[in-house]
């Protein structure tokens, strides 16, 4: 089956339209935050895009995958032909717990009396986020389902909904951004500098250099606000009737050794203890980790750089992660 492509190249102006009503708040923010400064909105692009193609889909599909930049290549069209099933790819950049917390409900409010499956591509960085982004806070559609106890620093503004999305233009594509209609990342910059000299190596030492930040300095602690959204987020899928799978996600090994050094494998073992807590308090999900090639019959030439992946070592983790959970995805 071929499918078009839609493109977003930046990110929308602010216009003026109605907020959509908040949702009343179920819980206070967990971190102390501080008094919103008034500022202007700038929304983010790959969160546009995601949402218009969500407007854009005719049928709910079967299954959700959540997650990061990283989780970008996982492909539904793959999903599909595995399972017969189809699906969306939901993932953004710099995802986020919170992510997952209001796209899930947006997509099931988008088509009401459907329950879906997930798989949530967790990176275990996002337990180092201390707020709710401003990114979401700028997106209506995701906005609305922020309790009120995490005060947005656009209160009282004006936001613009998403789009339907554009037609594409012609190749060659360049910089930009090119996603089929289930949400797949068919191109991005990484594709455009690979045969231009960008190798991996070069992206090997560009994720050192970012990961020194987050490790150890940068990742003190397990927050509370990701963590009262990750139990949010499971109780609600609980409550749906899904049954969600989460995945560690995959680094390169040269990272992986330079992060393992500076603190990682203590807040990868955190991460995963209070995800085990969760599941015996009652919360139903499937937990795997793949945070080594090893596990998924990954290969070091299978990733942009230390942390993302490229499509064919993605089909190769979404491939285990089926056959890892027997029927849940099927």
């Amino acid at each position: 089956m071929r499918f078009a492509v839609v493109v977003l190249t930046t990110s929308c102006a602010v216009a003026l339209v109605a907020l959509p009503s908040m949702l009343s708040a179920v819980a206070a923010a967990t971190e102390p935050t501080p008094a919103p400064t008034p500022t202007a909105p700038v929304q983010e692009s790959t969160r546009v895009a995601k949402i218009g193609a969500i407007m854009n889909l005719t049928a709910a599909p079967h299954t959700i995958f959540f997650g990061s930049s990283r989780a970008m290549r996982v492909s539904p069209g793959d999903y599909l032909a595995i399972t017969g099933k189809t699906g969306f790819n939901a993932a953004v950049s710099s995802g986020s717990i919170v992510d997952a917390y209001c796209f899930s409900q947006y997509i099931r409010e988008r088509f009401p009396g459907t329950t879906q499956r997930y798989v949530w591509l967790l990176d275990v960085e996002q337990f180092r986020q201390k707020n709710v982004s401003r990114v979401i806070f700028a997106q209506p559609e995701l906005a609305k389902y922020v309790p009120a106890g995490f005060p947005s620093p656009y209160a009282g503004q004006t936001l613009t909904p998403a789009p339907l999305p554009g037609p594409v233009p012609p190749e060659p594509w360049g910089k930009i951004d090119v996603y089929d209609p289930d949400g797949w990342l068919r191109w991005n910059r990484y594709d455009y500098w690979r045969p231009r000299g960008r190798t991996l190596n070069k992206g090997l030492a560009y994720s050192r250099y970012k990961y020194r930040s987050i490790y150890p300095d940068g990742f003190a602690r397990l927050y509370g606000t990701p963590k009262w959204f990750m139990k949010r987020t499971l109780t609600l899928m609980d409550q749906w009737g899904s049954y969600p799978v989460i995945v560690l996600t995959p680094y390169h090994p040269n990272l992986y050794a330079f992060i393992s050094e500076r603190g990682f494998t203590k807040r990868r073992r955190q991460v995963w203890n209070y995800l085990k807590k969760l599941q015996r308090s009652g919360l139903d999900f499937a937990l795997l980790d793949m945070t080594t090639i090893e596990r998924f019959g990954g290969w070091k030439s299978g990733f942009y750089d230390g942390a993302h992946m490229r499509t064919t070592m993605s089909r190769a983790l979404l491939q285990q992660v089926i056959a890892r959970t027997g029927d849940l995805l099927r």
